[in-house]
């Protein structure tokens, strides 16, 4: 009976991933005929069934963006980096993107080390420095234990058990400072122009504090019924509609 329930599983698994290719072939091609609403159509249809991928979330961006939705395809570029940050051709596609955005928020000058660590830190995805950390660590257990049980204290082995704890210890508040980011920053892309910010979650005249225009990296806070609580990166605060942004 399981082999049978796992038969139709993996059946329907296979077919289902069929189809998905189908439907990304047919949205390039669309794409190719400059077709570009029915190629976003058939993209986020994929999206809506759950899959993703980076040329999934790099062709969308690049459709969208030949639709001249920046924020949408701002969206998408950053969607397709959070699974491959070094790709050149993203990051090209994103920063001609971010380009075309309207407003231009001037955000506070990092301190020179911060901006090293910064670099350091996006060298490597979570995954990759995940996996960089545990070699570092089996490395300096392996040599702990050769020091100890062959008494190697005056050799070079102690040394370079120094320097591989140091390394495994950056590693590591590198990976803290990602699990801390990723579990308590949300962030999300404004996808409409002249977007009203408020004071609070109610429309009235005098509560706009400014306005904004797509393309924009936010952080998303509370929702409550249709709006969303946003903060732009130089620390305004408002609220805004729930579906002038898209999350990330």
């Amino acid at each position: 009976m399981r082999f049978v329930a796992f038969s139709c599983l993996l059946i329907s698994y296979v077919f289902c991933n069929v189809d998905v290719q189908q439907r990304f072939n047919a949205a390039n091609s669309q794409y190719n005929e400059t077709n570009y609403s029915k190629a976003i159509e058939l993209y986020e249809s994929i999206l809506d069934d759950g899959f993703e991928s980076v040329s999934l979330y790099y062709n969308l961006g690049n459709t969208y963006f030949r639709q001249n939705y920046i924020g949408q395809s701002v969206w998408a570029y950053n969607k397709a980096i959070k699974l491959n940050s070094r790709d050149k051709d993203l990051i090209h596609n994103l920063n001609v993107a971010n380009s075309r955005v309207k407003d231009r928020i001037m955000l506070p000058q990092e301190y020179f080390f911060i901006n090293i660590y910064n670099g350091i830190k996006n060298l490597m995805n979570l995954n990759e420095w995940i996996l960089i950390s545990s070699i570092s660590f089996l490395l300096s257990t392996i040599l702990f234990f050769l020091m100890r049980v062959f008494q190697l204290g005056y050799s070079l082995i102690p040394k370079i058990l120094n320097i591989f704890l140091i390394l495994t210890f950056f590693q590591h508040l590198i990976l803290l400072d990602f699990f801390l980011n990723n579990d308590q920053i949300d962030m999300g892309v404004l996808i409409e122009n002249q977007v009203a910010v408020r004071s609070g979650p109610f429309s009235l005249d005098d509560n706009i504090i400014v306005r904004i225009n797509e393309g924009i990296l936010t952080q998303v806070g509370q929702l409550q019924n249709d709006w969303v609580e946003i903060t732009l990166l130089d620390g305004t605060r408002g609220w805004i509609y729930s579906n002038n942004i898209r999350q990330l």
